[in-house]
């Protein structure tokens, strides 16, 4: 097969097309698509969110997904067009880089959305990766591979997930309706953690290995805490000075991240799917 190609797709492939073009109608009106909130925020500047470019995907590409072609040359082939998309933008690569698609970043796998600077050439595979988790979780995958700047804390914390770093962050529940807050939330609620990780032993094709989640998490937790009860109502300040002009609808949850001098919002969705929500509606 040669590299600008995708023969094996050339056969006729029973209701293949015809969903796929239900993934890309869908999309275009789903609210937690990136594509679909990120026009009305990326231009303010007080909530310094990370550079950032959505790659569009074509549907060859949602097809190897949907028929799971898994090999090092559609890597190659996610990899060159991904490049190829981006060299069209005003996009530094050059750097530490976090990828998600527009509605899943398989960040608790942190190891799949996170490439150092060097390691460009892994984009195409981990994005495979990433689109293939979403769909599992989800049933179809997103459209739409977001590359974004990776941002860096000033503070020492160790990580869980396979390389997630414990970074002070709050998740804002907030009705664009309304223009009012709904709750802010420690992202790494002390309880919650301490409930729902683990310390295991897994198998990996290179052999099994421990896990310490919990016991990294209990090292930190109450850091983190006093962190978030410290800076929570800087944040909320920030919150009621800016979204209340943010052109958006219905209720969203908001998470962002304190780097050690700023505030940084890093990621978006509907309220409703996002974690912590039913605790927010029992208030």
């Amino acid at each position: 097969m040669k590299n600008d190609t995708f023969d094996f797709l050339e056969d006729k492939n029973d209701g293949l097309d015809d969903f796929c073009s239900m993934i890309f109608d869908f999309a275009k009106n789903n609210p937690n698509e990136f594509r679909n909130y990120y026009p009305y925020i990326k231009e303010i500047s007080e909530l310094n969110i990370p550079d950032t470019v959505i790659v569009p995907l074509t549907s060859n590409f949602i097809k190897c997904i949907c028929l799971e072609k898994f090999n090092e040359d559609i890597y190659l082939k996610f990899t060159n067009y991904i490049l190829e998309k981006i060299n069209e933008k005003e996009f530094t690569l050059s750097r530490d880089l976090f990828i998600k698609d527009g509605k899943f970043s398989n960040k608790f796998n942190f190891s799949s959305a996170y490439i150092p600077n060097g390691e460009i050439d892994t984009i195409g595979k981990k994005s495979m990766e990433i689109l293939y988790g979403d769909m599992c979780l989800h049933d179809f995958p997103s459209t739409d591979i977001i590359i974004r700047e990776f941002v860096h804390t000033s503070y020492k914390r160790p990580s869980i997930y396979f390389g997630m770093k414990l970074n002070t962050e709050f998740r804002v529940f907030y009705n664009f309706d309304k223009n009012e807050i709904m709750d802010i939330v420690n992202y790494w609620d002390y309880d919650t953690m301490i409930n729902n990780l683990f310390d295991k032993k897994i198998q990996t094709p290179e052999g099994p290995i421990d896990i310490f989640d919990k016991t990294i998490f209990l090292s930190v937790g109450k850091e983190i805490e006093n962190d978030y009860l410290k800076l929570k109502p800087k944040l909320k300040n920030l919150i009621n000075d800016i979204l209340p002009n943010v052109n958006l609808k219905g209720e969203y949850s908001l998470d962002f991240l304190w780097d050690g001098e700023k505030f940084r919002l890093i990621d978006m969705a509907i309220a409703s799917q996002s974690y912590y929500y039913d605790k927010v509606k029992k208030k």
